[in-house]
């Protein structure tokens, strides 16, 4: 397929799901999206660009906005859970160009969609990159790196607000203190979270993530996973990748120096994917 970031959509019964596929190589990478940042306003930040474009020089870059999110229609509840219809929406944009097998890059909260599509779709996961990843949140008794209640509860009360900064809650100041130091920056994200969904659908977006647990099917997870996670990241604390690689199957934990980088964003080893012809 030749290389376009033209805008098309595949299809899930009546729902529609926006994509865009660019790059070439024997390698389909199927790159999910972190929180409510919907990929049209991706090329609009240069560190974000140069990452992906990277990723194109040796694989097919796949990346889309789960239903809810950006340009795809509107999320409606469909008697199943949100992580498990974005997963579908995975899988309707895999058929959709045509890639049996892909790999898959996860950042963050995007983590646990890929391990839940990895767990009910092994033949179309060869490979899983998790970036500052969690299989959990919230803290719990034999979960003990996890976030308390407490501090989650007043997340989703505050962050999703425009008022958000002036009520003491600096998520981004948290998530890349180095990039929230940087106004061009700071713009770009904020423009981004008001076109990637509402206040009102970004609070139901981060309460699925913020109360998911998909330790239990861990084990269940066959792909090679290469976890790398940041020693002093501040909001998902290096413990929760350890933890990650811990109970995976076949994974390789690699821990980097410092709090993020300025957007959070490194890039995957390739040591950890597969070509789609594998």
């Amino acid at each position: 397929m030749q290389e376009s970031t033209e805008i098309r959509y595949a299809r899930d019964g009546s729902r529609h799901v926006a994509f865009q596929v660019f790059g070439s190589g024997s390698l389909d990478l199927l790159v999910f999206s972190s929180a409510v940042l919907p990929i049209d306003s991706m090329d609009e930040e240069p560190s974000l660009a140069r990452f992906h474009r990277r990723l194109a020089s040796f694989s097919r870059v796949i990346r889309f906005d789960a239903r809810g999110i950006g340009l795809s229609d509107p999320y409606v509840p469909s008697g199943t859970s949100l992580l498990e219809d974005w997963v579908r929406d995975a899988v309707s944009v895999l058929d959709s160009v045509g890639s049996e097998r892909a790999a898959v890059l996860a950042p963050r909260d995007s983590s646990q969609q890929a391990l839940l599509l990895a767990a009910t779709h092994p033949e179309r996961v060869t490979s899983l990159t998790f970036i500052n990843g969690t299989a959990r949140m919230a803290r719990a008794e034999d979960y003990p790196v996890g976030i308390p209640q407490r501090i989650l509860d007043r997340f989703l009360e505050v962050n999703m607000e425009p008022d958000a900064v002036d009520n003491g809650l600096d998520y981004l100041a948290d998530a890349a203190p180095t990039a929230a130091r940087d106004e061009t920056f700071r713009a770009w994200w904020v423009k981004a979270g008001y076109r990637g969904a509402s206040p009102a659908a970004s609070r139901a977006i981060q309460h699925a993530y913020l109360h998911a647990d998909m330790r239990p099917i861990l084990a269940s997870v066959r792909a090679p996973a290469l976890v790398l996670h940041r020693r002093d990241n501040r909001v998902v604390r290096a413990g929760h990748g350890r933890y990650l690689a811990e109970h995976l199957p076949e994974a390789r934990y690699v821990e980097l120096r410092g709090p993020t980088t300025s957007t959070g964003w490194v890039t995957p080893a390739r040591c950890s994917m597969r070509s789609r012809s594998s």
